[in-house]
């Protein structure tokens, strides 16, 4: 073994390691913008299938259903009304992440006034609108059902991970590549 290829592949270590550090930099905030932006897109077109409601009065409450932070290097994501409480504080905000977030219902409740509860077959009941407006003592029309802002955030986001996962594993393995080479010399 030769003293200068033990140095080129020390080199090649040295380097290597100086990249994937700056790697444990980049990606965590990667995910995190790039997954911010689907959970706002995804709740810009779930609004944009109803774009000027009739019969409820939108504050946008839906962008903090959810909570996306970095911790550490930790990619934390979060859904839960807890985030739209602190936004506007109110007691249907459990009913608006159930019924809007999870089923993607614009509005609406359902007749009788049975309470909702996650996996109660209750969910699959159908929502209507309450007039006149504002004293919501009749039940109108069935409440527009779109799509689920919950399930199809979460769909696009495992798919966005599963992208950058194959990014970082494909730059990782460009970064070992050249230390995995001066090692095989020095055999």
């Amino acid at each position: 073994m030769r003293i200068r290829d033990l140095q080129r592949a020390l080199n090649q270590v040295r380097k290597a390691k100086e990249k994937i550090n700056k790697m444990n930099e980049k990606y965590p905030k990667m995910y995190k913008e790039e997954l911010d932006e689907i959970g706002k897109s995804v709740i810009a077109k779930w609004y944009a299938t109803y774009p000027d409601p009739i019969y409820y009065r939108r504050d946008g409450s839906l962008y903090f259903a959810y909570r996306i932070t970095l911790d550490d290097k930790i990619l934390i994501i979060d859904f839960d009304k807890k985030y739209m409480d602190e936004y506007v504080s109110r007691e249907y905000n459990e009913w608006i992440f159930e019924n809007s977030f999870e089923a993607g219902y614009h509005g609406g409740a359902i007749p009788g006034g049975k309470q909702i509860s996650k996996g109660d077959e209750i969910l699959l009941q159908p929502r209507y609108w309450r007039t006149p407006f504002p004293e919501l003592t009749h039940w109108g029309r069935p409440a527009l059902l779109s799509f689920s802002p919950y399930k199809r955030m979460r769909k696009l986001m495992l798919k966005k991970i599963e992208q950058i996962n194959k990014q970082k594993q494909d730059e990782f393995e460009r970064v070992i590549e050249p230390v995995q080479r001066a090692i095989n010399n020095l055999l």
